[in-house]
């Protein structure tokens, strides 16, 4: 009986041990996540400034901290903006919200968000209505550790603090021009960012200008000033260092995105193209989302215009694919893909590969689904003209009748794979609410995989692994 109870004893020493291994080794589940805001964070905050979007995600430990902190950059009524678009094409009474940055603080409260900077204060106008991206960075020009973030607004901006705490955010760059900075990027010693125009082209809401510029901290100068010299080359979204080189992905509604490559500051007239015409497919608008794993640089496609896609020749699903140390390149989810997954991971309606993430060994990916808007046209069929043609408000098209709301494959879908090649859903209707469309950012931080969802009718929500 004696040795009966020591085999109990070591059976239920080993088998947790046995299972976490296993778990790590099969990757996440749908279970595994738990919600850690609510509402845009805060109801009645998200109520007056329309909390729709967790643009930017990073996690920061300022120097001589004892631990870290996840920040949360928001967009905000971004559907609203667009909707006032699609209407009157007005640029200059645009309905903007100040933006916000927020700190998790999980030691308050298992939802807490601390407020540590929001542009309402800046007074009336606010320049910033969102915050596209973020990055630490340690400055070339004082060695200083700092978090930067980069602004969409009336005046692209770049913001900075050396600890991330209320009070301490400065503006250290100012564009002179409403738009946004997409891409921020370390490299070479340097910090890169690109920059947007936010204008009126084609009666979308898109930019006219796509730029590369660098800082060292205290300085910042122009490096790329004409799209890769391809003047339909209307943004850099994705920049990513990756084999001695940055590489930048361009949105490309022509040709096709674009992917280049260049040294860094001192060789910026020597970009080199790695990927022209969409890639696999010309459809294929932007190289947006950009992650390297396992030794390859991973690029997730986007696909802009929602429904209207389906009705004319860009009908299909992102792609994603990757780049090896020699420029070659191969199609991981698309057509003809290594993976066996067409775009969309085999559902056209996945028109983003909207956010990529490396947690324990795993490369996932998040999606944009744009089922709202078909199931909108399904029970709206006389008005479909009007959603065509980009005249319907945006926000009627989101609101998702009853009847449909259990559809198949609302909201964004998660996938996995732990060799780049072989693929697997971990969850595919926004973690049980329909209305989170799009996984819009991911961070892998202090043990946990975040996960940042947009939703325009709840607010943004964000999840992390439990």
């Amino acid at each position: 009986m004696r040795r009966s109870r020591i085999s109990v004893v070591v059976l239920c020493s080993v088998v947790p041990l046995l299972c976490g291994a296993l778990l790590g080794k099969c990757g996440l589940v749908e279970s595994d996540f738990v919600r850690v805001s609510e509402s845009g964070f805060e109801p009645v905050d998200n109520a007056a400034d329309s909390n729709d979007y967790p643009w930017s995600m990073a996690f920061f430990t300022p120097e001589g901290a004892s631990e870290g902190r996840l920040y949360a950059g928001t967009g905000n009524n971004f559907i609203g903006i667009q909707d006032h678009l699609n209407r009157t094409n007005d640029v200059d009474s645009l309905p903007i919200r100040p933006a916000e940055i927020r700190r998790y603080r999980p030691e308050l409260g298992g939802r807490e968000w601390e407020r540590v900077y929001d542009s309402g204060d800046e007074g009336v106008p606010f320049e910033a209505i969102g915050f596209r991206s973020m990055r630490e960075y340690r400055a070339q020009s004082d060695g200083v550790l700092y978090l930067y973030a980069g602004s969409c607004g009336l005046d692209a901006s770049l913001y900075r603090s050396a600890t991330g705490d209320p009070g301490t955010w400065e503006r250290v760059f100012e564009w002179g021009k409403r738009g946004s900075i997409r891409g921020l990027e370390a490299h070479g010693g340097l910090l890169y960012f690109s920059t947007t125009v936010i204008d009126v082209v084609d009666d979308n809401f898109g930019t006219v200008e796509g730029m590369i510029f660098a800082t060292d901290g205290d300085t910042v100068w122009p490096v790329i000033e004409d799209g890769f010299g391809n003047p339909n080359n209307l943004e850099t979204i994705a920049l990513r260092s990756f084999n001695g080189w940055l590489y930048a992905g361009t949105r490309n509604k022509h040709e096709g995105f674009e992917i280049w490559k260049f040294a860094g500051s001192g060789a910026m007239n020597n970009p080199v193209p790695v990927v022209t015409n969409g890639g696999p497919d010309p459809r294929n608008e932007a190289a947006g989302t950009a992650l390297v794993f396992q030794d390859r640089l991973y690029f997730g496609t986007l696909i802009f215009g929602g429904f209207v896609n389906f009705l004319e020749d860009r009908r299909k699903g992102a792609d994603l694919i990757r780049i090896a140390r020699d420029d070659s390149w191969e199609t991981v989810i698309g057509e003809d893909g290594i993976s066996g997954m067409g775009p969309g991971f085999d559902d056209p309606r996945n028109h983003y590969i909207w956010s990529l993430a490396e947690f324990n060994g795993w490369l996932y990916a998040g999606t944009a689904d744009n089922s709202h808007v078909i199931a909108w046209a399904i029970v709206n069929l006389p008005q479909l003209p009007g959603l065509i043609t980009g005249r319907i408000p945006f926000a009627d098209a989101r609101e998702v009748p009853p009847a449909l709301a259990n559809i198949g494959g609302l909201g964004a879908d998660l996938y996995r794979s732990l060799d780049g090649v072989h693929w697997a859903p971990v969850f595919t209707r926004g973690l049980g609410n329909h209305n989170n469309f799009g996984l819009r950012t991911m961070n892998s931080a202090s043990g946990h995989l975040y996960l940042g969802f947009t939703n325009p009718l709840d607010g943004l929500e964000i999840w992390r692994t439990k």
